[in-house]
């Protein structure tokens, strides 16, 4: 199976792409000085679990004088290289469970952050309680619904289905959303219905929810599966 490279970072002022087509916030390069100096860097997920930083990732030196070093990301997904002379080489970025990822590195020093991104898969979630009203918070506002049963990071396109759910409501609509810069907004098609696919997108936050009229206070469950 070939292994899957993804160019995610690049030393710059500027906001970085990566290679899910979402920006990513450059930290910002200090200034090369005539001495040797260092490179240090920030790993962690993709959009939109950005504030997931990772631990234990390998990061292996391609090229230039410190070429097959390879050093690993402590526990706040911080890393940092021995200070080099002169640039010219790459970094590959590896962690089971996560694509691949490589960076040019053209300058002796600076601070870069590199966003992996999880490898395709389907999840299962699977959730229930003895009060949806003690158990489950109301919905985000702008959101309709009468609790919100979960809420769910997607990577990678692909379709929600709600296999089966229990709710205690004289009314049982269930609703999709994603969250954008914008805040909260219905999904192409928002209305969940019991073993009916939902189209997602990856790099979004999404949110279910579920009731309508009275709420009745009773056992809840959930059994979806969803694009990591």
């Amino acid at each position: 199976m070939p292994v899957r490279l993804a160019l995610v970072v690049v030393l710059s002022w500027s906001p970085i792409s990566s290679f899910d087509g979402h920006p990513t916030p450059a930290l910002g390069v200090q200034p090369a000085s005539t001495e040797a100096s260092a490179i240090q860097g920030l790993v962690h997920e993709t959009r939109p679990s950005m504030s997931t930083v990772l631990a234990n990732v390998r990061v292996e030196v391609v090229g230039g004088e410190l070429n097959g070093r390879i050093y690993t990301t402590a526990a706040d997904g911080r890393f940092s290289l021995p200070p080099v002379a002169s640039a010219g080489f790459a970094l590959q970025f590896t962690k089971p469970g996560y694509e691949v990822a490589r960076v040019d590195v053209q300058q002796t020093s600076g601070a870069l952050e590199v966003a992996l991104r999880p490898e395709p898969s389907q999840v299962t979630l699977t959730r229930s309680g003895a009060n949806a009203c003690t158990d489950l918070p109301q919905p985000p506002d702008g959101v309709p619904g009468r609790r919100e049963y979960a809420r769910i990071a997607v990577h990678h396109d692909g379709q929600l289905v709600v296999r089966a759910a229990q709710l205690p409501f004289f009314g049982n609509q269930g609703y999709l959303y994603r969250r954008t810069e914008n805040g909260w907004e219905r999904n192409e098609l928002d209305y969940i219905l019991v073993r009916t696919p939902l189209p997602v997108l990856g790099g979004f936050e999404y949110v279910i929810t579920f009731g309508g009229d009275k709420e009745l206070c009773g056992p809840w469950s959930l059994d979806a599966t969803h694009p990591r």
